[in-house]
C-alpha cells in the first residue's frame, strides 16, 4: 500500500507546513465538502425533465382542443351563410346618402386647404355632386332616427318577406317563408327596444338660472318642456307603458329576456328587459306590423337602443343561423350600429366526423389529464 503525505497550512504566527500521513484507506477519514455543482445539475434536469413533459402534454392537449373546434363547426359553409345574410340586411341599398362618409373626407380636406382658394371651391363642388348624383345608403351610414326607420321598412322588412322569384313570379305557399331561397324565417322575428324616462337625468346644470320670456319664466339652460333623457343605465331604465296618444299604455315593459351589451361586449350593459313586439311569419302582418310602430312612433327621445333578432334554418346544409342587429341611441345624438351572426350546427353528433370528434374529446378530457398526472409524480 503506497503512503503519501497531506501538507497544509497550519497558520501559525510563523507560517510553516505540516505533514501528516495519508494512504488509500483513510480517504474517508478526510472531512469532504458539499456537492454544490452537482446538487444545481442534477435540480436542472428535473426541472428541465418536468418542463419537457408539461410541453409535450400542453402540445397534445392544445392540438386535440383545436381538432375539436375544426370537427364542430362547419367553417366554410358557416363563413358563406354568415355573408349572405349580411349583404342582405346589411349592405342592401335603400334610398339616403350614402355620400355622407365621402362628404366628410371632402370636408376634412377643405379644412386643410383654407389657404388655398382654388381647393375649396373645388371641395364645394364635389359636396354638391355628391348630394345630387349619389343618393343610395346601407345599414353603416344609419345615424338618425329618420335613417332607422328607413332602414327597418326597407331592408329589414324586404330581407325578412319575401314573397316573388326574381323574374316577378310569386310563390307558391310552400316557397314562403325563406330568405335567400334556402335559409326558413323560424318563429318570425322580434324587435326589442329599451328606454329611459323623461326626469331620468341625475344631474341638471343650471336649472336655477331663469329669464322671463312673453311673460313666461323659463330656464336659460333647460329644456322648454322641463325634461331630461339621461345616458342608459339598468337602474335608469324605463318600466312605465307608453304609446301613442290615443292608447298611452299600448306598449308594455317585459322582464327576463336575454342580455344585451352594447357594441359588441364593451359598450353598456341594457339588462334583461324591454318593450317587445313581435313580428309574425306572414309577410303581411309582419309589414303592418312595422307600419304601426312607424305611425305610432315607436322610438323618440327616451329610446337608447333597438335589438332586432330572428333565427333561420337551412335543411341544406342543417344549419341554424341567429341573427342579432342593435341600434344603441345616445343622448347626444350619436346612434351606433352593430351587428352579429352566429351560424352553428344543427345536429352535433350524426355523420362519421361528428362520432370522431366526440372520441377526440373523450380522450381530452380522460387520457390527457391522466398522463400529466402520471409524468407528474
Amino acid at each position: 500500500m503506497s503512503t503519501t503525505y497531506l501538507c497544509h497550512n497550519t497558520e501559525y504566527a510563523v507560517p510553516r507546513y505540516e505533514c501528516v500521513e495519508w494512504s488509500s484507506s483513510s480517504r474517508l477519514a478526510v472531512p469532504q465538502g458539499i456537492p454544490v455543482r452537482d446538487l444545481v445539475q442534477a435540480t436542472f434536469k428535473l426541472f428541465r425533465d418536468a418542463r419537457i413533459v408539461d410541453a409535450i402534454v400542453f402540445s397534445l392537449y392544445f392540438s386535440l382542443f383545436l381538432s375539436i373546434l375544426y370537427l364542430s363547426f362547419e367553417v366554410h359553409l358557416a363563413f358563406t351563410t354568415d355573408d349572405a345574410m349580411m349583404d342582405l340586411f346589411l349592405d342592401e341599398e335603400f334610398e339616403g346618402a350614402p355620400y355622407k362618409v365621402l362628404l366628410r373626407l371632402v370636408r376634412l380636406v377643405c379644412c386643410l386647404c383654407l389657404q388655398c382658394t382654388e381647393c375649396v371651391c373645388v371641395c364645394v363642388c364635389v359636396c354638391v355632386l355628391l348630394r345630387l348624383c349619389w343618393t343610395q345608403q346601407n345599414f353603416d351610414e344609419v345615424m338618425t332616427h329618420d335613417e332607422f326607420w328607413t332602414w327597418m321598412r326597407g331592408p329589414l322588412v324586404n330581407g325578412l318577406y319575401t314573397d316573388e322569384w326574381y323574374n316577378g313570379d310569386p310563390f307558391t305557399e310552400a316557397q314562403k317563408g325563406y330568405l335567400g331561397y334556402h335559409l326558413r324565417l323560424v318563429g318570425g322575428a322580434q324587435l326589442r327596444q329599451l328606454r329611459v324616462s323623461n326626469h331620468s337625468c341625475l344631474e341638471r346644470r343650471f336649472v336655477h338660472m331663469t329669464a322671463v320670456h312673453n311673460g313666461q319664466v323659463l330656464g336659460k339652460y333647460d329644456s322648454k318642456d322641463g325634461t331630461c333623457f339621461d345616458f342608459f343605465e339598468e337602474s335608469l331604465a324605463d318600466t312605465e307603458p307608453f304609446g301613442p296618444p290615443a292608447n298611452p299604455s299600448k306598449y308594455k315593459h317585459t322582464s327576463g329576456l336575454v342580455q344585451v351589451d352594447g357594441l359588441f361586449g364593451f359598450g353598456p350593459s341594457y339588462g334583461t328587459g324591454g318593450y317587445v313586439v313581435e313580428m309574425p311569419l306572414d309577410e303581411v302582418q309582419g309589414r303592418a306590423a312595422v307600419e304601426e310602430l312607424f305611425r305610432d312612433r315607436w322610438t323618440d327621445r327616451g329610446t337608447r337602443a333597438v335589438v332586432v333578432s330572428f333565427n333561420l334554418y337551412n335543411t341544406n346544409t342543417r344549419l341554424v343561423t341567429v341573427v342579432r342587429v342593435l341600434f344603441e341611441f345616445f343622448p347626444d345624438g350619436h346612434l351606433v350600429k352593430s351587428a352579429k351572426f352566429f351560424t352553428v350546427k344543427m345536429a352535433m353528433y350524426q355523420t362519421a366526423k361528428d362520432m370522431v370528434r366526440h372520441c377526440v374529446r373523450r380522450v381530452l378530457c380522460t387520457v390527457v389529464p391522466t398522463s400529466h398526472a402520471l409524468f407528474t409524480l
